[in-house]
């Protein structure tokens, strides 16, 4: 199987033909979902297409898919709908806004949300719905970020990066797991979201923990650390810090400020 990265800005009608008729989402779509997975984008067309092929070769079945279109000034909303997935429009800006448009568009019991700059495993979205199907205890899933480089050569400094920031999250987990769930990778019931008024539009970014964090009075929060559920997303939010090293100090400075509060559940919202 080519990997999907490399066709990443290419047109779907630049694909190897027999690659484009594996990836198709039209007769993966569920008329009755148990599973809705929703992404948001915003001017993702270069990495779009890649994104919905590798959702279209997951192995969850019974699932719809969702992408809502924040005002994308590009040609994201007509890809999408090219390879087959549910767009919807919102028009109102933020990530809060488009997740909550791609919350009330969907029918599933359970959503699982995602970004459109990201490559999902075959097995990523049965690993975050199974213990939401099964459970009735656990409210929300996550899974883990791997960072995958536009050249799609991970260097040893990228890896101690991601060593570092997988200690983190572990960190974090202790007492306040709704600090390590993002969007890009996490699940909960629509009934329980919708139950707790879905997201805050006043969060400009931090939408998708703010949710979790008022899911955990709900239920647990559970960590689905296995491979099967890894994603690989851009570096392109590290690139954006100058350097991989001043990207890791940003980090491990924002992480040492706050380090005591980890051992303490957070008591307000």
């Amino acid at each position: 199987m080519r990997k999907l990265s490399e066709l990443r800005a290419k047109p779907l009608s630049e694909w190897p033909e027999d690659l484009v008729n594996s990836v198709k989402l039209d007769s993966r779509q569920s008329e009755n979902p148990t599973v809705s997975i929703v992404l948001i984008a915003y001017n993702e067309e270069d990495g779009i297409l890649p994104t919905l092929a590798s959702l279209a070769l997951n192995d969850i079945v019974d699932a719809e898919f969702i992408v809502v279109n924040n005002n994308s000034k590009d040609r994201t909303a007509e890809y999408a709908r090219e390879i087959g997935a549910i767009v919807v429009d919102e028009t109102q800006q933020g990530y809060a806004f488009a997740r909550q448009a791609g919350l009330n568009a969907a029918r599933g019991e359970v959503i699982v949300t995602g970004d459109a700059d990201t490559i999902y495993s075959a097995e990523w979205a049965s690993s975050l719905s199974r213990p939401l199907l099964k459970n009735p205890q656990v409210a929300v899933t996550y899974g883990i970020h791997v960072l995958l480089p536009e050249n799609g050569k991970a260097t040893a400094g990228l890896q101690f990066y991601q060593v570092a920031k997988w200690l983190s999250q572990r960190l974090k987990g202790i007492r306040r797991p709704h600090l390590n769930c993002g969007g890009a990778s996490m699940a909960f019931r629509k009934s329980d979201a919708m139950a707790v008024g879905g997201y805050l539009s006043d969060a400009e970014r931090g939408e998708d923990g703010k949710l979790a964090w008022l899911l955990s009075e709900r239920g647990r929060i559970v960590r689905v650390g296995k491979r099967s559920a890894r994603i690989y997303t851009s570096d392109r939010r590290t690139n954006l810090d100058g350097s991989l090293w001043k990207a890791f100090w940003i980090r491990f400075i924002g992480t040492m400020r706050y380090f005591t509060h980890y051992f303490k559940k957070q008591k307000e919202h």
